[in-house]
């Protein structure tokens, strides 16, 4: 029970994100500077902890499963594409919700937005 509600929760703010064309927190983007600039232009990057840190995950193309060690244990992320939008999923194989992060936005901590720990795949525009 507690899985379904925090699943309708997490479709419910990824509907919202998407439709509304709503993006992330703008002052996310000032935080951890020195993080941030580890992560390659052209990629998008995810951190296992909040604020940029512990291990960090860097994907260029698109990646219908991401590896073990930051599969569905992701807690902070940064868009460092040149050209368009990444699109974070729920499942593997772009299934399930979807968070889409503008290019050059970072969020440091994907726990308000329902994300923490939930990202298993990722593509591009």
């Amino acid at each position: 029970m507690k899985r379904t509600v925090r699943r309708a929760a997490i479709v419910l703010a990824a509907l919202t994100i998407t439709t509304l064309g709503l993006a992330v927190p703008a002052q996310a983007a000032v935080a951890a500077p020195t993080a941030l600039a580890d992560c390659p232009s052209s990629y998008a990057c995810l951190w296992v902890n909040t604020n940029y840190s512990g291990t960090r995950w860097q994907g260029m193309n698109a990646n219908p499963t991401l590896p073990s060690s930051i599969n569905n244990r992701s807690s902070s992320a940064y868009n460092h594409g040149v050209n368009c939008e990444v699109h974070w999923y729920e499942g593997s194989n772009y299934s399930g919700g979807q968070l889409n992060q503008p290019r050059g936005n970072s969020i440091p901590n994907l726990g308000p937005l329902l994300w923490g720990d939930l990202i298993s795949s990722m593509n591009w525009c």
